[in-house]
């Protein structure tokens, strides 16, 4: 009975769609607008959240980076203080891994140092504001470095500081014009580099930053050539091992960096361990504002479309009162009434709904390829949009569908 109801009320739904065109089209309009406004929003909140946490992937899910200053800083601690703490150095770099290394939660430790604004040359090209890392050997274990043409560092030339290079992709291209350059040399900083290998193409993030304008370098030759303790960002990076909870490993770090800079037990951390976590729930933050903005905008579009359909439900059942009353007539009740009236306001409700989100889908199409990053309506959002437009469709048919339910047959058989 209820199938057979609901495709009766489907069927007088289209039909009054039909029949009244015009008015149809101006009632549906203010859910389809209000659903796009909302689902939009939805799509591109979540999508750019989806983009900048996949920028953050690179900084390693299961690592901890021991820097001078925090990812995120707190009102409880001084200004001054983050001042006078120590850069990361190599030696402690290499002392905090040999208490590690027995450490059960503890996979990988390496250094990096961060550098910018450096001119690199090749072949009568050049390229000015480079910039890059220099590493330990392990860095790749820790977070993989995807090499296309030629290879990573071999662990003698990381020892010994040789002077060799990787290339970022656009780097490679815009000296040489070609990916194809392993072997070759190139002069940065001052000396003749060999280049091992160039990375693999990975495209601009969100956060407008790419690998492809950067180089690798081993450690100890960038120690050769320039003083780690004046400018860049040096950081010791520290891979927890497989099903170690990122807290017990900051607190296996914490220890060893505190012994490692022979700290008394009252003494605070003269360090900062910064993780992953810390950025995205700072991106979480800001875009679940954004999310709650855009929804309070998109709900005032949505309540206009509620009273298009309740507009459309009174005019249907005026034009249907006799109709009414011949049902009761024949022994329809009360709650059969009711029902076939609000599954007819949610059914024209769900049309105008599944318009907006048509439309969020061509956008988002169009968005991607304009702005050149992915946005995607998910399947949460979408079934979410249809769950709202069914509700706004039964609360703006309940008073029609009441109205209609309540009628008397004989005064209603009456009506013209």
């Amino acid at each position: 009975m209820f199938l057979q109801l609901g495709g009766e009320s489907f069927s007088m739904a289209v039909q009054a769609l039909w029949v009244n065109k015009l008015r149809s089209v101006l009632s549906l309009a203010g859910i389809s607008i209000g659903i796009f406004c909302i689902v939009l929003v939805w799509t591109f909140v979540d999508s750019m959240e989806a983009n900048i946490n996949k920028s953050f992937e690179s900084l390693g899910q299961n690592v901890v980076y021991v820097q001078k200053w925090p990812w995120e800083f707190s009102n409880d601690y001084p200004w001054w203080k983050y001042m006078n703490r120590p850069k990361a150095t190599l030696k402690e770099s290499d002392l905090l891994k040999e208490r590690l290394e027995a450490q059960p939660a503890v996979d990988q430790v390496s250094y990096m140092f961060r550098f910018y604004r450096r001119t690199i040359k090749a072949e009568g090209n050049s390229i000015d504001n480079i910039s890059g890392i220099a590493v330990g050997h392990n860095y790749d274990l820790i977070n993989p470095v995807a090499v296309g043409d030629g290879r990573y560092f071999t662990e003698s030339e990381s020892r010994l500081g040789k002077p060799v290079i990787l290339l970022g992709y656009n780097v490679a291209v815009n000296l040489f014009g070609s990916t194809q350059v392993a072997g070759k040399e190139v002069q940065f900083m001052g000396r003749k580099l060999v280049v091992a290998g160039v990375l693999k193409r990975k495209g601009k993030s969100i956060l407008g930053s790419s690998e492809d304008d950067s180089v690798i370098l081993p450690i100890h030759f960038l120690r050769k050539v320039a003083n780690l303790n004046r400018g860049g960002e040096p950081s010791i990076v520290v891979k927890g091992a497989d099903q170690v909870s990122i807290d017990d490993l900051q607190l296996t770090i914490q220890g060893a960096m505190r012994s490692v800079r022979r700290l008394n037990p009252r003494d605070d951390d003269n360090f900062a361990m910064n993780r992953i976590t810390m950025l995205t729930s700072i991106i979480s933050g800001i875009f679940g504002v954004l999310h709650m903005g855009g929804s309070i905008i998109g709900a005032f579009s949505i309540l206009v479309g509620g009273f298009g359909i309740a507009n459309i439900m009174f005019v249907s059942v005026k034009e249907r009162t006799a109709q009414i009353g011949i049902q009761k007539a024949l022994g329809a009740t009360n709650a059969f009434i009711l029902f076939q009236f609000l599954t007819e306001a949610v059914i024209l409700s769900l049309i105008g709904g599944l318009i907006g989100v048509f439309f969020v889908f061509l956008g988002s199409k169009g968005i991607s390829a304009a702005m050149d990053i992915d946005v995607a309506l998910s399947a949460s959002n979408f079934i979410l949009s249809n769950v709202i437009s069914a509700l706004i469709g039964l609360i703006a048919g309940m008073v029609p569908a009441i109205t209609a339910a309540r009628m008397d047959p004989v005064e209603a058989m009456r009506s013209k």
